[in-house]
């Protein structure tokens, strides 16, 4: 897992809002918000925060410059501002044959510890290195949502909830955002255990369990047809991401390709052409 160390604060300010417009980060979304999928990415582009690598290289390599890698292990938790800029870092190449080469010995030996002779067994070697994690956005309750199209799904159940601050829809319209600091609140928690429940046989029930629960899964489904409303811009998004990739692979491969073949002077002075295998093109 990287940071980009200072990269919320006053230290980057010559380029971080910049990046913040070109990714469509939250900070440039209008106070009135978006009319429908087509206005929402076509103000806020078809980069996507996720892809400041391919949009702004050079923006990429100033954050680069001061990434921190965290060689995460079961039970870490990275504690961080949300606005640090950060992604996934990937495994390197010998760290992942190492892995499976000791996967596969431990496999070995568990199977003749246990006497399992089961050759039907999955093969578990692969997802030995696979490092699941989740992400908990901690929120201050007087932070406000958005106004106008969007996916959160509380305004999707009820659009009074736009402009609302959290701690006013908990009041108004349940525990879509449960209190966890300085304390919690016991009715919430309970309210939000019973939203992963079906909902009660009995349709009287109209307790807090059984209300959240319809209306989570009524937003869900709201959702899901806005997620289809998005879906040819997600799409156009993805389609630009792999043409600006194989750019930058080509450019790659031509300037491997200019120094393949460069002349060079001998040491009797005298021209002579000498074959280069550039680092990258040996790479590629």
């Amino acid at each position: 897992f990287a940071l980009s160390a200072q990269s919320h604060s006053h230290a980057a300010d010559e380029w971080r809002f910049d990046a913040y417009k070109m990714t469509g980060s939250t900070f440039t979304l209008p106070e009135e918000g978006y009319k429908d999928a087509k206005d929402m990415f076509e103000q806020r582009g078809l980069v996507g925060t996720c892809n400041l690598m391919n949009a702004a290289p050079k923006m990429h390599q100033k954050l680069e410059k001061k990434k921190r890698v965290y060689d995460v292990k079961a039970g870490d938790i990275v504690l961080h501002t949300r606005w640090l800029f950060h992604r996934t870092e990937p495994f390197s190449r010998d760290f992942v044959v190492g892995a499976r080469e000791a996967s596969g010995a431990n496999k070995r030996n568990s199977s003749r510890n246990d006497g399992d002779t089961n050759t039907n067994a999955p093969n578990h070697v692969d997802s030995t290195i696979i490092y699941r994690r989740y992400s908990v956005r901690y929120v201050p309750g007087n932070a406000v949502l958005p106004r106008g199209y969007g996916t959160e799904l509380s305004i999707l159940w009820n659009g009074e909830n736009e402009g609302r601050t959290l701690d006013e829809v908990a009041e108004k319209d349940g525990p879509w955002y449960p209190k966890c600091w300085p304390n919690t609140d016991e009715s919430e928690l309970e309210a939000m255990a019973m939203m992963q429940k079906k909902r009660a046989d009995n349709e009287d029930d109209t307790s807090i369990h059984s209300v959240m629960n319809e209306r989570i899964e009524v937003a869900r489904q709201k959702r899901k047809e806005r997620m289809k409303e998005m879906a040819p811009f997600l799409q156009e998004i993805g389609r630009q991401q792999r043409k600006k990739q194989m750019e930058n692979l080509h450019g790659q491969r031509q300037r491997g390709a200019t120094h393949s073949n460069t002349d060079t002077k001998s040491s009797s002075g005298k021209l002579m052409n000498t074959k280069i295998r550039s680092r990258n093109e040996e790479d590629l």
